[in-house]
């Protein structure tokens, strides 16, 4: 399932403004219907904001998988 989808240059954009982890946040809980607790929320804040995107043209997508019954 795709939680996230936007190209690198709006990703980045959204990392730099602190805003991506609300944006993610947002999108599970619409998409699945469940809130994510806070330290996978620190989780992708830690990661995404030590990465850098090159690229302005190709997109950046963020995929959940379920988890296994």
């Amino acid at each position: 399932m795709i939680i996230y989808e936007n190209t690198k240059a709006g990703f980045s954009d959204d990392v730099l403004k602190g805003i991506i982890e609300k944006k993610i946040n947002a999108a599970v809980f619409k998409k699945m219907g469940r809130r994510t607790r806070e330290n996978e929320i620190r989780s992708w804040i830690n990661s995404f904001t030590s990465r850098t995107v090159a690229g302005r043209n190709q997109r950046c997508l963020i995929r959940n998988r379920m988890p296994s019954a």
